[in-house]
């Protein structure tokens, strides 16, 4: 008797934890993510991220929000790497494990779908573009030819070299008193590293031109209150002025490379174009990091002042310079003051 009160509470224990699992959807869990887990998150993140699940997973969004690693694998694996979107997959299924992990931890799903499930092969390629001269001057010219906020911000991202997401939301806080450098602070910084940038002649001039609003910090907002979008449709229109390059091909990811590329063949080592872009390790790692704590500013201050002259050169026909301050004779100043 004991036996089937026991087996009659564990069908309806069953039944019920099925009857909440067919209630909470797809489509619900990923609104969740969005509202408890992604509002302090990146605008841009939130929004690709939840852009992806819904349309890789459209047809099961009014199904039971468990899935089994075998739905996940058919509709990435099987469908969007097969036809030739791995990278877009890759994604995905980075969003998705990041979305059923939260379910996990917050207790409301007992497994993630996407944990443990075997990398897409091409998911993530190599990336190793970077811009001609010719290309580079022909960005310079066409972003003159944008509508604000891009005219300007475009032209900052070229000659800072940084992060899209973190120049479009530079604030006037966070640039020095005389215009000559600006601090990006950790907690706006992708390594999670508070990072100073170097802001050559042309880039105090491009914010010198901006108009400052009492009581807006961002630079380059429209609104006042959250940085520029849009830069998809600011592409199109560069692609479009840039016909004699080719125009296409490239991305705004691929300024910094650029810039690196070209300051090591100016002659600066790589360690400087390591702290130029704020990474963490890259040349210095391991131990040799307990004893290298330099962040090279001058050496990065004479890459960007160079690389401006260099961008300025091919964008508007002004002379060439033959060299930049060598990143030997740099370290020979640095030296020679130390011994002082």
């Amino acid at each position: 008797m004991e036996a089937l009160r026991a087996t009659d509470a564990k069908r309806v224990k069953e039944k019920a934890k099925a009857k909440a699992e067919a209630g909470f959807t797809l489509d619900k869990l990923i609104d969740d993510w969005m509202k408890l887990q992604l509002a302090s998150r990146r605008a841009r993140y939130s929004i690709e991220a939840e852009r992806a699940l819904r349309v890789a997973f459209q047809a099961h969004l009014s199904k039971a929000a468990v899935l089994s690693k075998r739905t996940v694998l058919a509709v990435l694996v099987d469908g969007m790497a097969r036809e030739g979107r791995a990278p877009m997959a890759g994604r995905t299924m980075a969003y998705g494990r990041a979305c059923y992990g939260w379910a996990v931890k917050s207790l409301r799903l007992a497994a993630n779908p996407f944990q443990g499930l075997p990398v897409i092969e091409g998911a993530a390629p190599k990336r190793n573009r970077f811009l001609s001269d010719v290309e580079v001057g022909a960005v310079w010219r066409a972003a003159g030819n944008l509508g604000e906020p891009f005219r300007h911000l475009v032209r900052l991202l070229l000659l800072t070299a940084q992060r899209r997401e973190e120049v479009a939301a530079m604030r006037w806080s966070e640039i020095a008193k005389d215009g000559s450098a600006w601090t990006l602070p950790a907690e706006r910084s992708k390594n999670h590293k508070a990072h100073i940038v170097h802001l050559s002649e042309p880039a105090r001039a491009i914010l010198a031109s901006m108009p400052r609003i009492e009581g807006r910090d961002l630079i380059f907002s429209t609104t006042g209150k959250t940085a520029p979008s849009g830069f998809s449709r600011a592409k199109r229109a560069l692609d479009a002025d840039m016909p004699a390059t080719g125009g296409t091909g490239w991305r705004f990811h691929d300024f910094p490379r650029t810039a690196v590329t070209w300051g090591t063949n100016a002659g600066f080592p790589p360690h400087v174009a390591d702290r130029l872009l704020n990474h963490v390790g890259g040349t210095i790692s391991g131990v040799a990091t307990v004893y290298q704590m330099g962040d090279f500013l001058a050496e990065r201050r004479a890459l960007l002042d160079g690389w401006a002259a260099h961008v300025l050169a091919f964008g508007e026909g002004q002379p060439v310079r033959e060299s930049v301050v060598p990143a030997d004779a740099l370290a020979d100043r640095r030296k020679a003051k130390c011994r002082a």
